[in-house]
């Protein structure tokens, strides 16, 4: 018989998300992006 070893599971890539911070969670747009220069802008300052 030949020798054998207990191998470990790999580790998520990702951590799960926590239900419960779903609903805090909010993003502010604090600049245009990219700026009118480049192109039309697809965030716009204030937007939620």
């Amino acid at each position: 018989m030949g020798n054998s070893m207990k191998s470990t599971p790999a580790p998520a890539e990702r951590p799960l998300p926590n239900p419960e911070g779903l609903d805090s969670d909010f993003l502010a747009v604090l600049s245009d992006y990219p700026s009118p220069d480049i192109s039309p802008p697809i965030f716009r300052r204030g937007e939620k």
